[in-house]
């Protein structure tokens, strides 16, 4: 059997841990003069700190002027289920949100 099945599984349950289905958070950058981040959620538009919950995504880590670092901790249940998946058990799964603009930067064709 190939090793990289539940290898694979693995990591898409722990994304399916870290965000509802169909989800995306997107990073607009900073506020001018503050430290503040400013994130899209489910249409709604927030102003960010470290130390700040953005609800099911996790806890603001840091505020970036390239990127938005959100770690996600995970609870004994979601635990539980990793472990019955025969996955790695992690207790945070950290997700690193690049700012929109840069998102939309790729190969010219």
């Amino acid at each position: 059997m190939d090793r990289r099945v539940p290898v694979i599984g693995a990591l898409g349950l722990l994304l399916a841990l870290a965000a509802p289905a169909g989800a995306q958070l997107r990073y607009w950058g900073r506020e001018p003069g503050s430290g503040r981040g400013v994130v899209e959620d489910a249409g709604r538009m927030l102003a960010v700190t470290p130390g700040v919950e953005i609800p099911a995504w996790g806890r603001v880590h840091e505020v970036g002027d390239q990127e938005l670092v959100v770690d996600y901790h995970l609870s004994e249940a979601d635990k539980a289920q990793l472990r019955a998946e025969g996955a790695a058990v992690v207790d945070v799964i950290r997700t690193r949100v690049l700012r929109e603009d840069l998102r939309r930067i790729g190969p010219r064709r």
